[in-house]
């Protein structure tokens, strides 16, 4: 019965891997070579973030009058808060991405605690392949989700990123989303709502169906009192 999980498993990777082998992620520049016409695609990240409104750095003046500190000094504390919440991020997705294959591994803090409690909790889910590099021929797009999962119970594919937002509701004064998302609030989570549906899109073009799409939400030290939440997406 093992053996024939695993080569199930195996079948099914073989199967991802051919069906996007015309995607090459060029790691230098950050982008994405679709090799048969040798056209850059447009990545998954700046299709989603053009549904965005651009964040206004005049607010920089306001938030320096209202702390007393200098324009400079706000710009300088935002881009370190962007600096090490990227770094966090980064060693965050890290911990994940090892410890599926070295569970032996120790947690640092509750985020690394939340990977290992998602694992443990969902027995059934067996990781496809981690960073897999998806395109969508239709649209012209091309990106990375985390994880690609299947689960050994209902035999199903399941789409899953980890995020490290200290906040997946942070809004600013109610803006929406542009067009044509404009009902829904720029959220983080609303965001990767639509992420994960690009990724969903270039599965299903491939013939792969999806069945779950779950942003993991790994939460900040002291933040709750959980370490893990999962946000699932709906299409």
């Amino acid at each position: 019965m093992i053996n024939d999980k695993e080569e199930l498993l195996q079948n099914i990777k073989n199967d991802i891997k051919t069906a996007f082998q015309d995607i090459e992620f060029i790691e230098y520049n950050h982008t994405y070579l679709h090799k048969p016409t040798t056209k850059f695609l447009t990545s998954v990240s700046k299709k989603h973030k053009a549904y965005e409104t651009t964040f206004d750095l005049s607010i920089a003046e306001w938030s320096a009058r209202a702390k007393s500190v200098t324009e400079e000094e706000i710009l300088f504390q935002w881009k370190e808060k962007g600096r090490i919440s990227a770094e966090r991020g980064t060693r965050i997705h890290k911990f994940a991405e090892d410890y599926y294959i070295d569970n032996s591994l120790q947690p640092s803090d509750d985020a690394e605690r939340g990977v290992i409690e998602f694992f443990k909790d969902h027995p059934n889910y067996v990781i496809i392949d981690q960073e897999v590099i998806l395109f969508n021929k239709e649209f012209n797009y091309a990106g990375t989700m985390d994880l690609l999962i299947f689960d050994l119970d209902s035999e199903d594919f399941i789409l899953l990123d980890w995020k490290t937002n200290a906040d997946l509701h942070k809004n600013f004064k109610k803006q929406k989303l542009l067009k044509p998302f404009e009902h829904y609030l720029q959220t983080p989570l609303n965001l990767y709502k639509i992420q994960l549906n690009l990724y969903d899109m270039c599965m299903e073009e491939k013939g792969f169906d999806i069945s779950k799409r779950i942003i993991i939400w790994l939460s900040k030290d002291g933040m709750t009192n959980f370490d893990y939440a999962l946000k699932f997406v709906l299409k």
